[in-house]
């Protein structure tokens, strides 16, 4: 079964990649980049919010209105201009008041500017969040405590399969654990991904 970040990397396929990079008017080449490290951003950030108080069940039932059927029309909802208001509403489960670190850590690695990082962190959130939803569902539903233990083991496997890509989202899931987060976030890109 493809994991969670493979189910979004098909479905956005090259063109869904070169209408983000048009949406927030950036060069295609740096925005490959900046989706390369906003992906597992969004997914570490997603597990860290999870691990904490009664966050999983929370996500649960946001769940209940991704099932993962924004992946079959990925340029009609990004077409819409609706993707990046849902994304900002999803983004609390994602970063929390983070954003902005995040996004000044994508910036500096992938050349776009910290305003269409924020941008493209919060059109990737709803995909991200199909993507889980239909994972999920495969699976006949999880509860809260499944829930959380597959994200940490998606988290894991990205981890194992791409560690060059993992610098920011490794930062962030390290920090977390440490009890802060996103601490060295920008150290972190720049000596992972070779960052400015």
């Amino acid at each position: 079964m493809p994991g969670i970040l493979d189910i979004v990397q098909q479905a956005l396929g090259s063109g869904g990649a070169q209408q983000l990079a048009q949406s927030i008017g950036a060069d295609p080449a740096q925005t490959q980049s900046a989706i390369s490290a906003a992906l597992p951003t969004l997914l570490a950030g997603l597990v860290h919010h999870t691990a904490q108080g009664d966050n999983a069940a929370g996500l649960t039932d946001v769940l209940q209105n991704h099932d993962g059927s924004v992946l079959n029309d990925v340029a009609g909802f990004l077409q819409g201009g609706n993707a990046q208001a849902v994304g900002a509403d999803l983004m609390q489960h994602f970063l929390g008041a983070h954003q902005e670190t995040a996004a000044n850590a994508i910036s500096g690695t992938s050349g776009i500017n910290p305003d269409q990082a924020t941008q493209l962190l919060q059109q990737l959130a709803p995909l991200v969040m199909g993507a889980i939803g239909q994972h999920s569902a495969q699976q006949g539903g999880l509860n809260p405590a499944g829930l959380l233990s597959m994200l940490q083991g998606e988290h894991q496997n990205v981890a194992g399969a791409q560690p060059d890509l993992m610098g920011i989202a490794t930062s962030l899931f390290g920090q977390a654990q440490a009890g802060g987060l996103l601490g060295s976030l920008e150290k972190g890109l720049g000596g992972l991904l070779g960052g400015r």
